[in-house]
């Protein structure tokens, strides 16, 4: 009986960390991955103003060091929200079907019918 007893706490023990990482992984997620196009059009405002001010003066260190920074980002995060929105139409795509893939698959099915009955196959031309 204590054999089992303390099987059962090791399973308790073991979904109560899961659901910790669940809800870890969700606030990363939501600190990473949420809102990519604002964040993607925040730092390219940023980086407009920065390069306005470098067109009419001197930009100092800290601030060419922000705008490669800025540039950086605005790299980084629009690959990433590049990937996620393939990933979606993937998904999509996998989920609905392509509008054309029923259309393409019934065209071809037919055709080959056509191709297989006309009357020139049967004689032979």
């Amino acid at each position: 009986m204590e054999v089992f007893s303390s099987g059962w706490l090791g399973g308790f023990v073991l979904r109560e960390k899961l659901k910790m990482i669940k809800v870890a992984l969700k606030e990363w997620h939501a600190a990473h991955s949420k809102n990519l196009p604002g964040r993607i059009k925040s730092l390219k405002e940023r980086q407009v103003e920065l390069d306005g001010k470098g067109e009419e003066e001197a930009l100092s260190a800290l601030e060419i060091e922000e705008l490669h920074t800025v540039s950086s980002d605005i790299h980084s995060l629009a690959r990433v929200n590049t990937s996620i929105v393939w990933q979606q139409s993937r998904l999509h795509w996998l989920r609905e079907g392509d509008a054309n893939s029923k259309f393409s698959t019934l065209l071809l099915w037919v055709g080959s019918a056509e191709i297989i009955c006309t009357p020139s196959s049967w004689m032979g031309l």
